[in-house]
Formats: C-alpha cells, sequence, structure tokens
C-alpha cells in the first residue's frame, strides 16, 4: 500500500494500485519539500520517521531524536537513565561542531535523574 499526501490541501491518497513518480528530486517540479530523519531501535526492531518541511540541519536532527524520546523511548525505557546514540555521520548528523553542540543542548535541557 502506497501513502501520498501533500501537505497544502491535507489530503491523501491510498491504493494498492502502482504510482509513478520520478526517481530523483527536481525542484524545478516540487510544490515543497520534505526533509526525513529516521531512528532506528536496535532492541525493538522499530524505526522511527520524523518529517520536516525545512531543512536537514543538526537542530532537525537533535529535535527528532527528543521527539523520539518524549513520544516512544521513555515509555519503552522507563528505567533508562542514559541511552546511546549512533549516528552514520552524513547530512545534518555528521561530526560536526554544529552537531556536537546541539546535541550538548539536548542532553543539557534533559532533567537530572540523579
Amino acid at each position: 500500500m502506497a501513502v501520498i499526501a501533500s501537505s497544502s490541501i491535507q489530503q491523501a491518497l491510498y491504493t494498492t494500485e502502482v504510482v509513478t513518480t520520478f526517481d530523483h528530486n527536481f525542484w524545478s517540479l516540487a510544490e515543497g519539500k520534505v526533509v526525513p530523519h529516521g531512528i532506528y531501535d536496535l532492541q525493538y526492531n522499530r524505526g522511527y520517521l520524523n518529517l520536516g518541511i525545512s531543512k536537514d540541519t543538526s537542530e532537525f536532527a537533535c529535535e527528532s531524536i527528543k521527539l523520539w524520546w518524549v513520544n516512544y523511548g521513555k515509555f519503552i525505557y522507563p528505567q533508562a537513565d542514559s541511552i546511546l546514540i549512533k549516528c552514520d555521520g552524513g547530512g545534518s548528523n555528521n561530526s560536526n561542531h554544529h552537531f556536537k553542540s546541539d546535541l550538548q543542548k539536548l542532553v543539557d535541557e534533559a532533567p537530572n535523574r540523579n
């Protein structure tokens, strides 16, 4: 089943039929853009996908991690006092100063569990 949606008109197409799409991004043909950021939970073999409409930035990557924790992580790992994050090092979560700085801000805003 495919789901195709346009946020500008708030409609979706649910179909089991073949839908023809482009295999590359052509900005000249776009009405907007969606930026995905995925998180995979090895323990539960589940993926979480956050879709944004701005840019693939380190702030967006860190916000995705925060949303995963707030909406899922703290419920399925209620005893956790830390989490291990392994990043692929490309795009928004590359090993630059911005990602490290934004990740530290995320850590600093977490409640102290001592």
